[in-house]
């Protein structure tokens, strides 16, 4: 099963890609690495200096443990038009060959990058974007690390005990439940689950206890069953390379089959006898419901708005509402799973800084990631992709490529991109995309929110909330590891 991570991530072809990468931007390799980051070596000894910052055992903490509802878990998007327009920014000094080259007319350098898709070595100018954006990085994590592998054997037994947890008497449900499961794939949301239960416990770093193992299965169990829902709902044939469970069971027995998984993941977490994870959890169901509503409702082609299509570009979506939905359908599983696994330690769990880093994390990893996604479907092959590109513009779905192609100085004419996704045109929808960059800004947001999700764990912070993570978490194998995740999700191809 796990014999295409190695694949998925490309260890010592990535190396070789991150160096060409920078040298087209112009950049040293050693930016890969910069000043002040924390080795394996030094985990031990700044472990206990750690410990003497935290909340004092038996501490009365204020109030839940939980976020105030739905709108606590969206506080930090109210900063989403800053990161964007640092994004912008970020891509036009890209464009323009070094961050620091002075430049009489951004609005020059924009439109000279729109008449060049790509350099001349043939890289993208998405790919070189984004070398510029990885400068900053704060993890210093090698980059032949497999974020993966320190939790391979949880993974390895998480796999054998889903199975079990969806077997049912009926051979016909319990295929089609076990089928996704049965299927290689990077089996991101239970790793990070895994990872931060290893860098939350603070006790013992490095630890997963039963209660977390489970939790993470949970994660995996209610994921896929969003899966097989949304399959259904956007008549998709292919997942991950292979026929999805509608295309070869029907779409009833696709729906119950996700319901039962989601039966079963709800009984799964009843078991662990926490009510705060339980609330979190729950509420995570709900989301992946709300954002299924939003996105129906996305004014594109055959969802129409209040009964009518959209007449102008006025009529689409806010990039907010975009991101909305987003965070609903990708990040609030991600977030919310990883609050849970703090909760789930008791010495985490009345740490309030921990918790909030960890929440924060899952914020903005889930972001990238999809933004990722939504980037892809412009830029790659269905066969790479493993899953038929151009899904969204073919389903009506509008998604970030679009709404920021319209967008920045060298944005196309809105109207005339309208029309064209009016008429599904996808060749001249994917031409304008391209000239307006609307991949390379996305990947530049992308990019804000994984630098984000890093900072979260390493660098100090004072929530929405007001509170503080003066340190985040500990320096650890496990740490590194999810801070090296997020630039494993921006340099993905499938």
């Amino acid at each position: 099963m796990w014999c295409g991570l190695s694949r998925f991530f490309g260890h010592h072809h990535r190396s070789l890609y991150r160096s060409r990468l920078l040298r087209v931007c112009g950049l040293p390799v050693s930016a890969w690495h910069p000043a002040g980051c924390t080795t394996r070596s030094t985990h031990a000894e700044t472990h206990q200096a750690f410990l003497s910052t935290l909340t004092p055992a038996g501490t009365e903490l204020p109030g839940s443990a939980l976020p105030d509802s739905a709108a606590g878990g969206l506080a930090f998007l109210k900063d989403e038009e800053n990161r964007k327009h640092r994004a912008l920014n970020r891509v036009a000094e890209a464009i323009s060959g070094s961050a620091s080259q002075n430049v009489d007319s951004r609005q020059r350098r924009w439109a000279n990058a729109a008449r060049v898709p790509t350099q001349a070595n043939g890289l993208p100018w998405s790919l070189a974007s984004l070398a510029s954006l990885l400068e900053t990085r704060v993890s210093g994590v090698a980059s032949s690390m497999d974020p993966f592998r320190l939790v391979e054997q949880h993974l390895q037994r998480l796999a054998a005990e889903v199975l079990q947890a969806v077997a049912v008497d009926h051979p016909v449900l319990q295929r089609a439940a076990q089928y996704f499961f049965e299927l290689p794939g990077k089996r991101l949301r239970p790793a990070v689950v895994l990872l931060m239960a290893q860098a939350t416990c603070l006790q013992s770093l490095g630890t997963v206890s039963h209660a977390q193992l489970q939790l993470a299965m949970i994660t995996e169990m209610i994921h896929t069953a969003s899966l097989l829902h949304d399959d259904v709902i956007d008549e998709s044939n292919m997942r991950r390379s292979a026929s999805t469970v509608n295309a070869l069971f029907g779409n009833q027995l696709a729906v119950l089959a996700g319901d039962f998984l989601l039966a079963r993941a709800s009984v799964c977490l009843a078991q662990l006898r926490d009510c705060d994870v339980v609330e979190l959890l729950s509420r995570v169901i709900e989301h992946l419901v709300q954002g299924e509503v939003l996105q129906l409702n996305d004014p594109g082609p055959e969802h129409a708005r209040n009964g009518r299509s959209p007449n102008t570009p006025d009529d689409w979506p806010t990039f907010h509402a975009y991101m909305r939905k987003t965070w609903y359908k990708t990040a609030s599983l991600i977030a919310n799973s990883c609050r849970a696994v703090t909760l789930l330690n008791p010495v985490s769990r009345n740490q309030p800084q921990i918790v909030h880093a960890a929440a924060h994390y899952g914020d903005h990893l889930g972001l990238a990631f999809q933004l990722v996604d939504d980037a892809m479907d412009y830029s790659i092959s269905s066969s790479n992709m493993g899953k038929p590109a151009n899904k969204d513009l073919m389903q009506g779905t509008i998604t970030a490529p679009v709404l920021l192609a319209a967008e920045g100085p060298a944005n196309v004419d809105a109207l005339e991109l309208h029309r064209a996704w009016q008429r599904r045109d996808k060749e001249r929808v994917a031409e304008l995309v391209r000239k307006g960059l609307g991949v390379e800004k996305t990947l530049a947001l992308a990019a804000e929110h994984a630098r984000e999700a890093q900072n979260a764990l390493v660098a100090p912070s004072t929530a929405a909330d007001g509170i503080s993570s003066a340190g985040a978490l500990p320096p650890s194998p496990a740490r590194d590891a999810l801070c090296h995740l997020c630039e494993c999700i921006l340099a993905r191809q499938r």
